[in-house]
């Protein structure tokens, strides 16, 4: 398949005019496709009632800027996402989040006196527990008390599964973000529900 793509480009000049300006702005395409998911995500929570947050010291939003300069790059690593204030213990506030690095993935975090690498101390084990039942796929790390990969895995870093490519289509990309939203949404009302019940 390469060789007959090698082949073609070079049959003519035209081919190979075109291709070099078809590689120029494909990056472009690469993160207007990313931007339309953050758009239709934060338009579909809004729809769901889900009051999501402004930027703050610990909290970095989605901006069409930062979309804009995203380049996965693992040297500068680039986290940002959309954010709901779900639950307040004391001084701690739980939040849900969505986020990129490279792979778009959603949880829960712990923030106290904006400190979030706080998710594995001791006295929020009956949390991570709770959410663990939820779903087995959530993992704590330093700063997440949870955090799973959505469903399809979205790699935009990569940039080269099927499920990334289909977001170019929109009805497709709609279904994505609407199941995203709909499993969020369950997940926070569990939790919310189960931190009712308990004391930390």
């Amino acid at each position: 398949m390469e060789k007959e793509i090698i082949d073609f480009l070079a049959l003519t000049p035209q081919n190979i005019e075109m291709a070099i300006k078809i590689a120029k702005t494909t990056e472009k395409a690469k993160r207007k496709i990313q931007w339309d998911f953050w758009k239709h995500l934060r338009e579909e929570f809004e729809s769901q009632k889900i009051t999501l947050l402004e930027e703050s010291k610990s909290i970095s939003l989605v901006s069409k800027r930062k979309v804009e300069q995203y380049d996965g790059n693992k040297s500068k690593k680039r986290w940002y996402g959309l954010w709901a204030k779900i639950h307040v213990i004391g001084d701690t506030i739980i939040y849900y989040g969505i986020e990129i690095e490279e792979v778009i993935y959603f949880g829960f975090r712990a923030e106290n006196n904006d400190n979030i690498y706080i998710a594995k101390n001791p006295e929020y084990e009956k949390i991570r527990d709770i959410i663990k039942k939820i779903d087995d796929n959530y993992e704590t790390t330093p700063s997440w008390l949870g955090k799973k990969y959505v469903t399809p895995k979205l790699n935009f870093q990569e940039f080269n599964t099927t499920d990334v490519f289909n977001l170019a289509d929109t009805e497709y990309l709609k279904k994505v973000v609407e199941d995203i939203v709909q499993k969020s949404i369950n997940d926070i009302e569990l939790l919310k529900q189960k931190l009712s019940e308990i004391r930390i």
